[in-house]
């Protein structure tokens, strides 16, 4: 099952991907949107140290090959601290 971080991580990566709109995103922006994100499609609250987090994971898969990508990705996996979704409950 996919985590809230590895969700957010997708769909900021995928946007980014898809118009170049969120390539120009900073550090600061890009918390903000985890943390938007994290509520908005979630429902979940986000810290803003897991936020940076999740930027500075955004930010280095920006220059990252498709096997970096996938161990950046992994390292969002263990998220003790936000609940995991489930669509079934």
């Amino acid at each position: 099952m996919k985590t809230n971080l590895q969700y957010i991580f997708d769909k900021i990566t995928r946007q980014s991907g898809d118009d170049g709109k969120g390539d120009d995103l900073d550090k600061a922006a890009l918390i903000e949107l985890t943390i938007a994100l994290g509520a908005s499609d979630r429902g979940v609250a986000i810290s803003v140290d897991i936020a940076s987090f999740v930027a500075d994971v955004v930010l280095a898969s920006r220059t990252a090959n498709r096997a970096e990508m996938s161990e950046l990705r992994a390292s969002l996996s263990h998220e003790h601290h936000v609940p995991a979704y489930d669509s079934h409950a």
